[in-house]
């Protein structure tokens, strides 16, 4: 056997074998949309049957994965001299991060999104009170529109599309990164240009 026969073989049973599960209908979430459900409770537990948690571990690596590069933001905002809002994006990390380590419905989800909602506020009112009207309402455009990654990420999960959950939490958190590095340095230039 050739050399490219053995790699093109070796290549396409690796790929064949890495796509079975994203081409398996359960894991693609076509399973549960079609199941019909007597109850919520019965819905709820089937959905939720990853050892009472609510996604297998791979998937909830994923996200706990893009919890963790929310610090790259926290760094961001101190070194640009933010150090009220570097604090509460550690917050945000933090509590992200313990959620997404074992994602249960318990008071640890309450206090990540708790905790989100509110630091997101705190900065939306910051950057109305100090900085130009322009860039705060261009901010606040941006902060809002991640609501829409976070409603496709909810009605993906309704719907039991595990994946597509996953890859709109997940960018919600990585858009939320560079939105606020992209603020943290907006807030810097005004403090600078305003001295």
């Amino acid at each position: 056997m050739s050399t490219y026969a053995l790699l093109s073989s070796s290549f396409s049973e690796t790929a064949t074998s890495l796509l079975e599960p994203v081409l398996d209908a359960e894991h693609f979430g076509t399973a549960a949309s079609k199941l019909e459900f007597k109850s919520e409770k019965e819905r709820h537990e089937y959905l939720h049957r990853f050892d009472g948690e609510l996604y297998p571990k791979n998937i909830s690596r994923r996200m706990l994965a893009t919890s963790c590069a929310m610090s790259v933001a926290a760094i961001q905002a101190y070194l640009y001299e933010c150090y009220t809002l570097s604090i509460a994006v550690w917050f945000v990390v933090f509590m992200s991060i313990n959620y997404w380590r074992a994602p249960v419905r318990n008071w640890r989800r309450s206090v990540d999104i708790v905790n989100s909602i509110s630091m997101s506020s705190y900065h939306m009112i910051y950057a109305v009170a100090t900085i130009d009207n322009v860039t705060a309402l261009h901010y606040v455009g941006l902060v809002l529109s991640g609501l829409i990654l976070f409603f496709a990420s909810k009605i993906c999960a309704q719907n039991g599309l595990m994946h597509l959950d996953s890859f709109w939490h997940c960018t919600m958190h990585l858009y939320g990164t560079a939105v606020n590095c992209w603020f943290y340095q907006k807030v810097y230039e005004y403090r600078m240009f305003a001295q």
